[in-house]
């Protein structure tokens, strides 16, 4: 189990503290396929299928807050809706006075976030940084201007558009 203190050290340097293994996973998966064995095709076999795509879900808010964050979202956020980042932002803005569970799962919504957000922008012009501790936000920073808008937003280069006003 994490520390308060450990806890609040990583939802406050989310955006510092990440970095990508990217290219580590990558050569993990070629040794691990490497070291499989070759089987030889049957000879009338029919053209294998493509393989599946992986799908990445597209994060709107933390997932199941009910479970981790109930406590917290009704004391601090129960005006909030959650979707389009919303309950997270919220939840973020009272970081200091969130429970041990509640912290946990939004780390790790925000990392998600973050990796889905910047991981080309990283593999495009961080990767060397990424695998460097301290490195990555830097490089990204450095090339702020040339990052896909998801990642600027990300990092607080560029703001979040705001949602559209009710109608009346």
């Amino acid at each position: 189990m994490l520390s308060m203190k450990t806890l609040r050290v990583l939802v406050l340097a989310l955006p510092f503290a990440l970095t990508f293994a990217g290219g580590a996973q990558a050569k993990t998966k070629a040794k691990a396929k490497a070291a499989e064995p070759a089987t030889p095709a049957p000879a009338a076999a029919a053209p294998a299928a493509a393989p599946a795509e992986e799908v990445e879900e597209k994060l709107e808010d933390i997932p199941n807050p009910d479970k981790s964050c109930k406590k917290d979202k009704d004391a601090f956020c129960a005006a909030v809706k959650p979707g389009n980042n919303q309950l997270a932002a919220c939840l973020r803005t009272h970081k200091d006075e969130l429970a041990d569970s509640c912290k946990k799962a939004l780390y790790e919504y925000l990392k998600k976030r973050f990796e889905q957000a910047c991981k080309p922008d990283v593999k495009k012009f961080c990767q060397k940084e990424s695998t460097q501790q301290g490195g990555l936000m830097p490089c990204l920073q450095k090339h702020g201007e040339e990052l896909s808008p998801g990642c600027q937003e990300m990092i607080g280069i560029k703001k979040a558009a705001a949602a559209p006003a009710p109608a009346k």
